[in-house]
């Protein structure tokens, strides 16, 4: 079953994918790094990292490995100045 529903439905998820999400995630995280400002709680703090996480999950996994690091590196010296 290749053809009709199932082929206009990858072909979508991928126009979503490539067109708008993928596009979209270093936005939201300089939105919210912006957002952060230097009085910053911990708790915003810590809402941060997880937004950067969870972006460098969805690069990995959709083979943008190297913004995904980076994006995993800014987690990490979030996470150990809130230690």
């Amino acid at each position: 079953m290749e053809g009709g529903y199932h082929r206009a439905n990858v072909e979508l998820k991928a126009y979503l994918r490539d067109g708008w999400v993928l596009p979209a995630l270093p936005v939201l995280v300089e939105e919210s790094a912006a957002a952060l400002g230097e009085g910053a709680s911990e708790a915003a703090r810590d809402e941060h990292a997880d937004l950067c996480r969870s972006v460098g999950i969805v690069l990995d996994q959709n083979g943008q490995h190297e913004p995904a690091l980076a994006h995993w590196q800014t987690v990490l010296e979030i996470r150990l100045a809130l230690e």
